[in-house]
């Protein structure tokens, strides 16, 4: 291409590092790169308060995905792991590079082992912060947000005793000397790579960068597969079957008084909320929900809420039952609350009991199927990984596979997803939360 190749990336020192370490790639392949750098500042950039844990999915690319579908830009760099998982209509990922480093270090005023009780120990992410507290329940996770130097200088201040940082952002930006200790675990699922992302229809710029791919080929047993390109090659292969369930009318009538009747709707997962939303409006097309206090399990959940203007009032961070439970009953006093629970047919006592013998008066729907599809054989591909969304799509094919492949990645969705895969010996899988 004659013309420059228009590059939109943030303007923080690490992204503008990237963007070389792009272009030189680039260049080892013999390939000299005529561009201009377009730098932006994403919602993330500009909101340094609102914890990761609670923001918007594309908060780190908002406004690069905007001058991509604008064409004001031509193609944008990313760390891969900042990418969205609802990636915008009419975008694409050109490529996913080799990763530099997926590992976690520890940059502290001590050394790790050194590190006393009660020490500050700072981190923005959900699972790190679980991750250390595993390894030292004693320190104090405090939520941090900014640039890589901002967060070493919260370090070098003493207004912390260390944080928690990606090692391949440090050894971007020539920082491995403030490293004091790598951590045991490996990183978050992409951690390491860059995405080169651009217009589905830019074949030409397609073809230019797709020499960087290395994405490998990924089983998707959930739903939704759309939601984890980002991961690689995405091969749909759903271990569940979900399905609503028809009511006759007189079930119909029940559904909206025990509705009209409650004091909060408890939704566990995205097809709850689909489902049950979508069967009451079928009941009664004008039904209120305004006045309705909803109370959910995860980010996921909640933005199922959104897309019928349904705003939660609590959002448990934990995705598990165990985590929505707490959450409810550090905000509201259960006892004698009506608590609606729409919920799919497989069994999971945990949540109306407790609730219960707390004086709460639980009222539970069976609002969708979720069942096992017919066993097929597993595609004769060379697959690299598998992607579960859900414990039933790793008990359903552990059910009709018997094991998972040695020398596949196993990738979990949600705490209680991978805890099912440790409780079945699978030890190696990694969380995408």
């Amino acid at each position: 291409m004659n013309l420059p190749i228009k590059i939109a990336s943030r303007s923080s020192p690490l992204a503008l590092a990237q963007v070389e370490e792009i272009i030189q790639s680039l260049k080892l392949l013999g390939t000299n790169v005529n561009y201009t750098l377009l730098k932006y500042e994403t919602a993330g950039d500009k909101d340094k308060t609102t914890p990761l844990t609670t923001s918007p999915d594309n908060f780190f690319t908002d406004a690069i995905d905007h001058a991509l579908l604008s064409k004001e830009a031509d193609i944008a760099i990313h760390s891969a792991k900042d990418l969205p998982q609802h990636f915008p209509a009419g975008l694409d990922i050109f490529a996913l590079t080799q990763c530099l480093d997926n590992k976690d270090a520890w940059v502290g005023r001590k050394p790790w082992s050194q590190l006393e009780a009660h020490a500050k120990v700072g981190t923005s992410s959900l699972l790190r912060q679980n991750q250390i507290l595993q390894l030292r329940p004693d320190v104090n996770i405090v939520n941090i947000r900014g640039s890589i130097t901002e967060r070493l200088q919260l370090v070098k201040n003493g207004q912390l005793d260390g944080i928690v940082v990606a090692a391949c952002a440090l050894k971007r930006l020539k920082l491995e000397g403030e490293i004091s200790d790598i951590f045991p675990w490996e990183g978050m699922p992409l951690q390491g790579q860059l995405a080169v992302v651009g217009r589905h229809e830019d074949h030409d710029l397609r073809n230019l960068f797709s020499v960087l791919d290395v994405r490998r080929l990924f089983l998707h047993c959930g739903t939704h597969p759309e939601n984890y390109i980002r991961l690689g090659k995405i091969i749909h292969w759903p271990m569940i079957d979900i399905k609503a369930v028809a009511f006759n009318k007189a079930s119909q009538k029940q559904i909206l008084q025990a509705f009209e009747s409650s004091d909060i709707i408890m939704c566990t997962s995205t097809f709850a909320v689909d489902h049950f939303v979508k069967t009451l409006l079928s009941i009664a097309p004008d039904v209120n929900f305004i006045e309705k206090t909803f109370a959910v399990v995860g980010q996921h959940t909640h933005m199922a809420l959104q897309k019928y203007n349904i705003k939660a009032a609590i959002v448990a961070q934990d995705e598990t039952a165990r985590g929505l439970l707490k959450t409810m009953t550090q905000q509201i006093n259960v006892k004698g609350k009506r608590i609606l629970f729409p919920r799919s047919s497989l069994p999971n006592p945990f949540l109306k009991d407790v609730l219960t013998l707390m004086g709460a008066h639980v009222t539970e729907i069976t609002i969708y199927n979720n069942t096992k599809p017919a066993k097929r054989d597993l595609p004769s591909l060379s697959i690299a990984g598998v992607i579960f969304t859900s414990p039933s799509t790793v008990k359903n094919f552990l059910t009709d596979y018997a094991t998972i492949p040695a020398h596949w990645q196993i990738i979990a969705r949600g705490p209680v997803t991978l805890k099912t895969l440790q409780e079945a010996g699978y030890h190696n899988a990694t969380s995408l939360s």
